[in-house]
């Protein structure tokens, strides 16, 4: 916000988080640009086009877009305010975040990682692989470096930029790939499986979770004996058949 306008010497201050220089049409004090010069209006929207090209091909400025992206608020001058809203319609529809895969995916197709406080700050981390998330919903982390600069940003969250959700973790879960993996999972795994759904699960996914297979269940049996992951419900309904098969030896 302390960036200013320049037209070769300093004009203005106008709430921009970025200097703009160009051939300005400037009022007679030099105080501000013209708002009504139909130069400075097509001027306006270049702006828009570079920041978004220096995104693009830029990996510094890359990894600090969330502090480049201009905020209507802060913005004290209303000539500038629909730059700023273009800037940021421009990017959503570009590949700017470079994920953990090296790949570079729009922001609405990449999440970030979920982190806690304490020791869940790391444990949350590994839950998922980006491997995982790509097979289970389609999107991507973004790269550690870059999911830095977004994380807790207001203008992230504008470009469709979002930490993982409980609702993004039991989607993947529920993937053929997932599925045949969670059964070799470590008891670290799960307590951090299940302490990020306890803190992240909203009541409107409580119906998924409950159709999602999130134990593992071990079947003892003497001819043929496995492992497999099971939903709370149908983990129920095992448990009941084992009752009840127990009550009729027991007969």
């Amino acid at each position: 916000s302390k960036c200013v306008v320049l037209a070769y010497l300093p004009v203005s201050r106008v709430g921009l988080p970025f200097v703009v220089h160009a051939d300005w049409d400037l009022t007679a004090a030099r105080e501000q640009v013209r708002e009504d010069s139909r130069w400075n209006l097509w001027l306006r929207g270049v702006v828009a086009e570079v920041v978004v090209g220096a995104v693009k091909n830029d990996a510094i400025v890359r990894r600090s877009l969330a502090r480049c992206l201009p905020e209507e608020e802060h913005i004290t001058s209303g000539f500038w305010k629909p730059m700023a809203s273009e800037v940021r319609r421009l990017l959503c529809r570009e590949a700017v975040v470079r994920t953990e895969d090296g790949a570079l995916r729009k922001p609405e197709e990449v999440l970030l990682r979920a982190r806690g406080e304490g020791g869940e700050r790391v444990t949350w981390l590994h839950l998922l692989s980006n491997q995982d998330l790509k097979e289970g919903i389609g999107m991507e982390f973004a790269s550690e470096e870059e999911g830095e600069g977004l994380r807790g940003a207001e203008g992230a969250s504008r470009l469709g930029c979002r930490e993982m959700s409980a609702r993004d973790l039991l989607l993947c879960l529920r993937s053929p790939r997932m599925q045949s993996a969670i059964a070799t999972r470590s008891n670290d795994w799960f307590w951090s499986l299940f302490s990020f759904l306890h803190a992240r699960l909203q009541p409107e996914d409580i119906p998924l979770a409950l159709s999602t297979p999130l134990f593992r269940v071990t079947v003892h049996r003497p001819d043929a004996p496995f492992s497999s992951s099971s939903s709370p419900s149908s983990a129920a309904r095992q448990r009941g058949a084992r009752e009840t098969a127990e009550r009729g030896r027991g007969r």
